[in-house]
């Protein structure tokens, strides 16, 4: 079977996440750097970037990023933006970076737990470790489980702007550990096309020891990329900042 994200990245992805905005972008970059996680003139790799939007205020603050993302869609809506970014398409496994490239790695907004299996994810872990200097920062922003397993919803239906009805249904695998989503769109001419989403999920436990295994010291929790205490309970994401201990 053909993995889901080899085809939900495409053209539509931006119209299903335009809420995921430059606004968005900019804000959590600002906190990040306000934290003191991301300094001017250091490398930032932004790994699975996507269409770049948090390339342009890395780059207004004096970094040096590199963008990395698989899809081709959304890395030729990246490089359409104006902003003299440098981009790789790239498997997230199999980093085309040399040992020591980066002092920050940033994974934002749920582009980690695609696989089906898990060692594939300690692969990226383990990748993201070979890249990076010693001493440099992993941010790694994930859905906060307990809170989104207590809060899904079965089934929703929105309307975008262009007329497009879009009916989200959602469940969660027990055995696999995955939050699954099949999403079907109706578009304004009639037209219908459907696309799959599949997340594993971790615990704060369990990916914190996966970090420390893979030769990273975790430094701080968040329940946001904007830096707000972390809540098992409440907290909409579950940000892990590490620090590469060897």
């Amino acid at each position: 079977m053909r993995p889901w994200y080899l085809s939900a990245f495409d053209d539509g992805y931006l119209e299903r996440y335009a809420h995921r905005d430059a606004a968005e972008a900019e804000r959590q970059i600002a906190a990040l750097a306000g934290a003191g996680y991301l300094r001017a003139g250091e490398r930032v790799l932004d790994l699975c970037c996507g269409a770049g939007r948090h390339l342009a205020p890395l780059l207004a603050r004096g970094l040096l990023p590199v963008g990395a993302d698989l899809s081709a869609a959304l890395l030729c809506a990246a490089a359409q933006s104006g902003a003299a970014l440098r981009l790789c398409r790239a498997d997230m496994r199999r980093l085309p970076f040399r040992a020591a490239s980066f002092d920050a790695v940033l994974q934002l907004f749920t582009s980690f737990g695609y696989f089906r299996d898990d060692a594939d994810h300690r692969l990226v872990l383990a990748e993201v470790a070979r890249v990076a200097r010693p001493g440099a920062r992993y941010v790694l922003d994930l859905m906060n489980a307990e809170r989104e397993l207590r809060t899904l919803v079965p089934l929703s239906t929105r309307q975008r702007g262009d007329g497009a009805v879009i009916e989200e249904q959602r469940w969660f695998d027990a055995r696999a550990l995955r939050i699954e989503k099949r999403v079907r769109e109706t578009l304004a001419d009639g037209a219908r096309r459907e696309r799959t989403e599949s997340v594993r999920v971790f615990a704060l436990e369990e990916i914190s020891r996966w970090l420390d295994e893979a030769g990273f010291d975790v430094t701080a929790v968040q329940g946001d990329c904007d830096g707000a205490a972390y809540d098992a309970a409440s907290s909409p994401r579950m940000v892990l900042v590490a620090a590469a201990s060897r």
